[in-house]
């Protein structure tokens, strides 16, 4: 009864209830608010999974029909499906920051394999009046250094120079921001390079990168999964804004980490020999070249290998765990070839020390001083 009450006294645009309340159920309330006249738009709640349960729910006017656990995305999508209804009923347009949050929730969905019913993603374009078309389509991410200081800003001026052109863009996150365009005259590379030269100086992108074309906009995932991977082969050339999808090596790599012969590196360590750990990475580094340009994560989880191999060999070694000498995850925070190398470097220089202090290896006097022919050949 308090639910209705509170109902009947606020008259709210939508309500979110459950089929199962105490003193009386959804559908009751659902029924007391027709009868009171409410144009309250409701969103029923329920455990129960059975089709009489949604279909008189759907008979008394519930707007949607949702099971618990509720995912917290399909209900705000759901709701942001009842606030176009009710803005296209009323003619009365919706604020733009809530346009906006809209398209962003929902393209975010597309991109992430989670919203491929055509004709749901149909209706939404259409209830928005977006341009982009269901047709061929490509995508691109637009990567930023910093967090631009206004992110509804810079896609206002994207969608003013980009308006003679079926398009959409949206935030994908702090850093991102996403564009998705139907196939026009200009080529892909010409609309990013007008990308870059449209953002002002204080709102500069790091780089762009393009995914493949896909024969409709419900494959979108695949075109944004590509534009993600030729972005981070930026980490061999942050000279280019730029990166369309043939940047991608197509060459399986040739080494296995099981090909090294880590037993130096582990003796350099020991000796506290730091020239000869910095060559060592430097030819490490240099090996996993076997392109030009190899794919990124082929680099990062051999370095990541090679860390962790190191790891391995002095916890037996020592015969204690060793985890507080670096951080792996800085490790793929890495921008650029020499960041990596860098970090390599002064991981293992940083065990040496951390070693000798313990240990005292590389002092021939060190009592504690131990035969390091004792560690195994990998």
């Amino acid at each position: 009864m308090e639910a209705l009450k509170l109902l009947l006294e606020w008259q709210p645009d939508f309500a979110v209830v459950d089929i199962n309340m105490p003193e009386m159920s959804g559908l009751d309330i659902i029924r007391e608010a027709k009868a009171n006249k409410l144009e309250t738009d409701f969103i029923i709640l329920s455990g129960f999974g059975e089709f009489s349960y949604a279909q008189e729910a759907i008979a008394q006017g519930a707007k949607a029909y949702l099971l618990k656990p509720v995912n917290a995305e399909e209900l705000n999508n759901q709701i942001g499906q009842i606030c176009l209804m009710r803005s296209k009923k009323s003619h009365t347009p919706m604020s733009q920051k809530y346009t906006q949050h809209l398209i962003d929730n929902n393209f975010n969905r597309l991109i992430d394999g989670k919203y491929n019913d055509p004709s749901a993603i149909n209706s939404f374009l259409q209830s928005l009046d977006l341009s982009i078309g269901m047709g061929n389509c490509y995508v691109m991410v637009i990567q930023f250094n910093t967090e631009p200081s206004d992110h509804e800003k810079v896609l206002h001026l994207l969608n003013e120079k980009f308006s003679d052109i079926k398009h959409v863009f949206w935030s994908i996150d702090s850093k991102k921001i996403g564009g998705i365009f139907n196939i026009t005259e200009e080529t892909p590379l010409h609309l990013a390079m007008k990308i870059v030269d449209s953002l002002p100086e204080d709102q500069m992108c790091q780089a762009i990168g393009i995914g493949d074309m896909v024969n409709q906009l419900t494959n979108a995932s695949y075109s944004y999964g590509r534009a993600m991977t030729a972005l981070s082969y930026r980490l061999f050339d942050n000279s280019s804004k730029i990166f369309p999808s043939d940047v991608i090596c197509t060459t399986a790599p040739t080494l296995r980490l099981q090909e090294i012969d880590c037993l130096p590196l582990v003796q350099h360590i020991v000796k506290r020999e730091k020239d000869e750990i910095r060559a060592f990475c430097n030819d490490f580094f240099n090996s996993l070249l076997y392109v030009k340009m190899p794919p990124p994560n082929y680099v990062f989880s051999m370095c990541y290998a090679l860390f962790s191999q190191i790891q391995k060999e002095f916890s037996n070694f020592l015969k204690e765990n060793i985890t507080d000498f670096a951080k792996s995850q800085d490790l793929y925070q890495c921008t650029d070839t020499w960041q990596i190398i860098d970090w390599l470097c002064n991981t293992f220089c940083d065990l040496s020390d951390m070693v000798d202090a313990i240990y005292g290896y590389s002092n021939p006097q060190s009592d504690k001083r131990v035969d390091i022919s004792l560690v195994d050949r990998k």
